[in-house]
């Protein structure tokens, strides 16, 4: 988790992967851990599976006429299976999750704000960064406000800002976190008012995620993760029978004999299904830990808003009559199962 946060980051403010040993490669590739499109598990074409089956007979009664009896089944019936790779999903965790990583009371726990802090704060990583002439935002602009000396004389002792201090503000002498110079450069422009902006108002511009030094215990994060099958997996079942029963056989009324007949009944039915599976939106919410009665994904950074105590807490949702009745009816996603017959 933490590589995958550290990465993102990485690459927002300017893809510069930190070298700390000195090997003149980076210390982590995206590449290594990235699965689009390598998987081995997708399908060229469609896997197919048929079956079929047909019987056909007659009998004919002795006698005048050649009256005969005849009849004729016929079944088949086909499947087909195909996967198209594995679609991301992008859900926030609360912070409280037993399976965030960045949570304390976490098995796996890790402390990401410690390892992002220690990142930025790398003289080495300051170095690289600096040194790799990569520009972004409103830079230029605010520079040529003559902002940049404003920044330098009230937050930076006198120096004038770079890229680092452009996205991730600094540090002064008595520790106490500076605003980036994006947000200073945005407040002054909209509000001449230093530390008006609303955002970065602690340290960091979100381009420099999470978003200060100094901060410790749990964060609420957004993994980007892939389960197989969902939404991508294609199951089509279609089957047909057909029966058929006659009698044929000559005419033996006088004046008609160079008459014929057949007479006959069929049916036939045809049934198909397909089968697409998908991730249901409201148990996923649920399962990590949200509110599922006000009917926003998972995936969307409004749901931080309305985070449950723990995972599957049904007794405080707010709107029961929102939420689907298997939902309460307590058929839940395997998480919440776990955690069920995990916690004492």
């Amino acid at each position: 988790m933490i590589l995958l946060v550290l990465i993102t980051m990485i690459e927002e403010i300017g893809g510069v992967y930190p070298d700390f040993i000195g090997d003149g490669q980076p210390d982590s590739n995206f590449n290594q851990i990235n699965f689009n499109g390598q998987d081995n598990f997708s399908s060229l074409s469609s896997e197919l599976d048929t079956e079929a089956f047909m019987a056909f007979g007659e009998y004919n009664f002795e006698g005048e006429g050649n009256h005969t009896f005849f009849f004729e089944a016929n079944y088949g019936k086909r499947e087909t299976y195909s996967i198209a790779g594995a679609a991301q999903v992008f859900p926030w965790v609360p912070a409280d999750n037993p399976y965030n990583l960045c949570n304390p009371d976490s098995v796996n726990y890790s402390d990401c704000w410690g390892s992002i802090e220690a990142l930025h704060t790398d003289p080495a990583y300051i170095a690289q960064f600096l040194e790799s002439g990569y520009t972004s935002g409103n830079f230029g602009f605010f520079n040529s406000q003559g902002y940049d000396q404003l920044y330098a004389d009230f937050y930076n002792g006198g120096v004038l800002p770079d890229m680092h201090d452009y996205f991730c503000g600094n540090i002064d002498a008595n520790g106490v976190p500076v605003l980036s110079y994006a947000a200073v450069g945005y407040s002054l422009y909209f509000t001449d008012d230093f530390g008006a902006y609303p955002f970065d108002s602690v340290g960091y511009e979100p381009g420099c995620y999470p978003s200060t030094f100094g901060e410790s215990g749990s964060i609420d994060v957004q993994p980007i993760v892939a389960v197989k099958g969902d939404r991508t997996e294609v199951e089509t079942d279609v089957s047909q029978i057909r029966l058929v029963l006659g009698m044929k056989g000559d005419v033996t009324f006088d004046g008609y004999e160079d008459w014929s007949y057949e007479a006959s009944a069929y049916r036939t039915e045809s049934t198909g299904k397909s089968f697409r599976s998908g991730i249901r939106g409201d148990k996923l919410s649920l399962a990590l830990g949200w509110d599922p009665s006000y009917g926003i994904g998972a995936n969307s950074s409004s749901i931080r808003d309305y985070a449950l105590s723990a995972p599957c807490a049904i007794d405080e949702i707010n709107d029961v009559s929102a939420v689907a009745a298997d939902v309460l009816e307590f058929v839940l996603p395997l998480i919440c199962l776990h955690l069920l017959y995990t916690t004492e």
